[in-house]
């Protein structure tokens, strides 16, 4: 669960808390969704730069 909570809080990468938890990253990705708590973790400026067609 430290894990998953330094995932959220953007403290810990993906792959650095899935190997925190000794998972690989699906396995960590399956549980965050089992938690439903998203994978991608970006606010509106970021979807908004994501979305812009250049």
């Amino acid at each position: 669960m430290l894990a998953v909570k330094l995932f959220e809080l953007r403290r810990l990468s993906l792959g650095k808390a899935a190997a925190f938890c000794s998972m690989n990253k699906p396995q960590f990705m399956y549980e965050l969704g089992r938690l439903q708590i998203p994978v991608i973790n970006l606010d509106d400026d970021q979807i908004a730069d994501e979305l812009r067609d250049d």
